[in-house]
């Protein structure tokens, strides 16, 4: 019989260890699902966290103006060029070569944009790196004069308040330039990294040079070859700048060339010895005489010249010169060569006056008609008594876009006597064959947007218009365009302006710093570390949830009894 004063054995003892057996389990099978979902399922992937935005300055020194480019950085470490603002002033930084103290203050508007721009937009002024690259209009200048403007620009530079190092502020080479105008167009269309046949070419006309940046598959100079690798992909590509041949330096050059082959004569005399036995004469306005015996096709050139232009030649030297040893009596513009030309230039030449003149005219054939503009230039006549002669002339337009066009042809040919290569195409450089798209920027952008052409518009479209142009005169163009003044006629200058975003060589600088200063590409997924917290987060609440019920389990068995000797209830353990 059963002692009456012990209680009967409780059931919770045996639910209690099948509950804590129940979670114990649960727990683990979710700890072992988790760790067989994370070891076979891929890692999952995501773009980093938003960071502050980061900026960097670029300050192009163009040859006629200086322009502040302010980039931004995105949150997935990409140019984000929608927050890419551009200021320009002018003058270029070569016109301050006489004083190059002042030139530290044309800067100041430029940094207190770039300033503002970046406060604007939450980015750290202190944090963002400026630098300043110039280019050809610097290239041009002498050392001296060159090193003195730019330690006026570090000076305003390192006090801006920007990161800065004196190393920033330099001249970059022509070659780098272009590259930079190729990294900047192949970005924009979304071809750098991909295939090297599908980039396209860039072709620049700046203001003091021009650059052509392409891929080719030809073997080309050392001197002309660079490679270019961007991510896994290795670009080797034809970069040239060409000094001089930029848009207001060519302008210069041509110039040059008309006074120097006998275009650039007082007019006066030029009128007597030329037409003194003509009673009508149109415009009296020649070609220099190299430029047209290549038109005639002597030396292969694709312009020809019509019978006015070949009747003037003959009247200058029959009229000019009596007999050039014998070589003139019988003139035919067939037979002409080089030798004549170069001895009747040097005769008319010598027998220009010897005072100075307010008559003196320049008969420009790219310039409108009815365009004139007085210059001061000093002439050198070599073989003639005198060193130089200085007077004040008279750029006279005369619209004559076939002229124009053979001229221009002579400047691009000028110095090809000294090519090393097997062929020069331009002057003295070798030129690859080109190949694939082009991109033209910069002034052969703005010029065809002055025309109203289209982006895809061909060269015979750029030379129609360049031709409609230029047989106008200057009454007719000033009713056609009422906000350009008369220089925009015979040099075009451009809209300092810049609206939407244009592809400039600052860009693909920028962008080839980042590059460098980055050891991984930026744009990289990074593995998530944070994917699996809730599930690790109730895999622990379980784990916790068993530990708590594994201690209750544990708990040592015990019985409550009646201890006689005490008079009371007492709990004991059983054994």
């Amino acid at each position: 019989m059963p002692d009456p004063t012990t209680k009967p054995p409780s059931p919770r003892p045996r639910r209690r260890r099948r509950l804590c057996g129940l979670c114990l389990g649960t727990a683990l099978l979710a700890l072992l699902v988790s760790a067989l979902v994370h070891a076979v399922a891929p890692p999952r992937r995501h773009a980093p966290a938003p960071a502050p935005a980061r900026f960097s300055v670029i300050i192009d020194g163009g040859s006629t103006g200086t322009r502040a480019h302010v980039f931004a950085v995105g949150p997935d470490g990409r140019p984000d060029l929608a927050r890419s603002a551009v200021m320009r002033v002018s003058p270029g930084l070569s016109s301050f070569a006489a004083d190059p103290a002042r030139v530290g203050e044309s800067l100041r508007p430029l940094i207190e944009f770039a300033r503002e721009e970046i406060g604007t937009a939450g980015g750290a002024t202190a944090e963002a790196e400026v630098r300043l690259m110039a280019t050809a209009g610097l290239r041009l200048l002498e050392d001296r004069a060159r090193e003195a403007i730019l330690a006026s620009c570090r000076d305003v530079l390192r006090a801006a308040g920007f990161r800065f190092e004196d190393a920033w502020a330099k001249v970059i080479p022509g070659s780098d330039e272009g590259i930079y105008a190729w990294v900047a167009a192949n970005y924009a269309l979304g071809r750098l990294g991909g295939d090297p046949n599908k980039t396209v070419g860039i072709i620049e006309l700046g203001g003091a040079s021009a650059q052509l940046t392409f891929v080719s598959d030809e073997v080309l100079p050392p001197e002309l070859s660079n490679n270019f690798t961007f991510g896994e992909t290795t670009y080797t590509l034809y970069t040239n700048s060409f000094l001089n041949f930029g848009q207001n330096a060519a302008q210069d050059s041509l110039r040059e060339v008309l006074r120097s082959r006998g275009i650039y004569l007082d007019f006066n005399f030029f009128v007597f010895y030329s037409c003194k036995n003509t009673t009508s004469l149109a415009t009296p306005a020649i070609m220099g005489f190299e430029a047209l015996v290549a038109s005639c096709g002597v030396w292969d050139m694709p312009v020809r010249l019509g019978d006015a232009s070949k009747t003037m030649l003959a009247m200058i030297i029959r009229n000019s010169v009596p007999d050039v040893q014998g070589k003139t009596k019988s003139l035919k513009m067939d037979t002409l060569r080089g030798e004549i030309i170069h001895e009747t230039r040097r005769y008319l030449i010598n027998r220009m006056p010897t005072r100075s003149s307010k008559n003196s005219t320049l008969v420009d054939p790219c310039a409108p008609r009815g365009y004139s503009h007085n210059e001061e230039v000093m002439v050198r006549t070599s073989g003639a008594s005198r060193s130089t002669l200085e007077n004040q002339y008279v750029d006279s337009g005369n619209g004559n876009f076939t002229e124009c066009r053979s001229t221009s042809l002579l400047l691009l040919q000028k110095g090809k006597e000294k090519c090393k290569y097997q062929q020069c195409q331009l002057g003295s450089t070798f030129v690859p064959e080109l190949r694939g798209y082009f991109l033209a920027t910069e002034n052969f952008y703005f010029t065809s947007k002055f025309f109203g052409l289209k982006k895809s518009s061909s060269l015979s479209d750029f030379a129609l218009a360049g031709e409609q142009f230029c047989n106008q005169d200057l009454s007719t163009l000033r009713e056609k365009y009422p906000n350009r003044s008369d220089e925009d006629f015979s040099r075009i200058e451009y809209s300092n302006q810049v609206g939407d975003i244009q592809v400039e060589w600052a860009l693909g600088a920028f962008i080839t710093l980042m590059q460098n200063t980055s050891s991984k590409p930026s744009h990289t997924a990074v593995t998530s570390t944070h994917s699996n917290r809730p599930l690790f987060a109730v895999v622990g609440i379980f784990l916790l949830c068993g530990a708590f019920f594994v201690s209750k389990c544990r708990k040592p068995k015990t019985k409550i009894i009646y201890d006689l000797e005490k008079g009371r209830y007492i709990i004991t353990r059983i054994s």
